[in-house]
């Protein structure tokens, strides 16, 4: 049977920011409880948004004292919890917020998403860049904060946090049958009120170093450290960063799927990916849900470097 063969090309562009320019990292933040039948509900529809846009947006989730005070994340951690929870005036769970806008209950992923988007496009004056220490003892963090351009915004305060990825429950702990828990709030510091931050000027590079004990119910390999700069006078996030890692993955044109119709073709995609962490990127192409006909193969095509690496500061 003759086979047929059609090829494949990805473009990646892997660059890094100039300066003078600051990719927009949003903070999701969320209120929410073991006992809450509605966060059952919607929270599983949240955290696919996350993970599926992880890179632009990083998470701290606060655990509230209701409908059920017995919630083991809560009690854990009642005054950062009560702090955080209260610096919005939530009054319901679940409840979540957008770079410190209060957007209510997370009951629409695609608006969840275009609302990170159009934080995406503001970008930020500052970036944040989040480097960290753990052990089974302790967490040490690093936070520098490197300022591009004027900041308008007032009463700033640096707020860190370490957050445990993923925390898992045999049986539910409470009584809305959740058993996962992702980016769960476990300490904050140096306290929930964070380091005020008194004047920022463009070229400004400012380190902060924050620590913490690990408690022994902690998974500690599984704790993260996130940092945000934010404005008590608006609660607007101004930028967030995490010590992993975060990109986006942005591709040029429209949003077609590829379609191949006539044998011994070529077409290609191109996809940008902007780098503005310390490190190299290891990006892995591979297809996902292609769908062809019998005697039909297809392939990647590698090419050359198409990329350009520019300034870094």
């Amino acid at each position: 049977m003759k086979r047929y063969y059609s090829s494949i090309i990805i473009l990646l562009l892997l660059y890094q920011f100039s300066a003078g320019q600051a990719r927009k990292i949003v903070l999701l933040e969320e209120a929410t409880n073991a006992s809450c039948a509605p966060c059952a509900t919607y929270n599983p529809g949240l955290q696919e948004f996350y993970a599926t846009h992880f890179g632009g947006v990083v998470s701290v989730r606060y655990h509230a004292w209701w409908p059920g005070d017995d919630d083991p994340m809560y009690q854990a951690n009642p005054e950062d919890n009560q702090a955080r929870i209260q610096y919005y005036n939530v009054q319901g769970v679940p409840n979540y917020q957008m770079d410190g806008i209060n957007h209510g209950v997370p009951t629409n992923p695609d608006l969840i998403k275009k609302q990170m988007q159009e934080n995406l496009d503001k970008g930020s004056p500052v970036k944040i860049y989040v480097d960290s220490e753990k052990t089974a003892d302790s967490v040490k963090a690093e936070i520098t904060l490197i300022v591009l351009n004027p900041v308008e915004a007032t009463e700033l305060y640096l707020r860190t946090g370490i957050t445990e990825r993923m925390i898992y429950y045999n049986t539910a702990p409470g009584t809305n049958g959740e058993t996962e828990f992702a980016c769960v709030m476990r300490d904050l510091l140096p306290d929930a009120d964070g380091k005020p931050i008194t004047a920022l000027s463009p070229g400004d590079t400012l380190r902060y170093e924050f620590s913490g004990a690990v408690k022994p119910m902690w998974n500690w390999p599984e704790l993260g450290v996130i940092a945000w700069l934010q404005s008590d006078a608006t609660k607007e996030v101004i930028q967030s960063g995490m010590d992993v890692p975060t990109f986006i993955i942005e591709q040029a044109s429209d949003d077609s799927i590829m379609q191949i119709v006539e044998p011994q073709t070529l077409q290609s995609k191109t996809y940008t990916i902007a780098n503005d962490n310390r490190d190299s990127l290891e990006v892995e192409i591979g297809f996902s849900d292609v769908q062809s006909t019998g005697g039909w193969s297809y392939q990647l095509q590698h090419g050359q470097w198409t990329g350009e690496v520019l300034h870094r500061w």
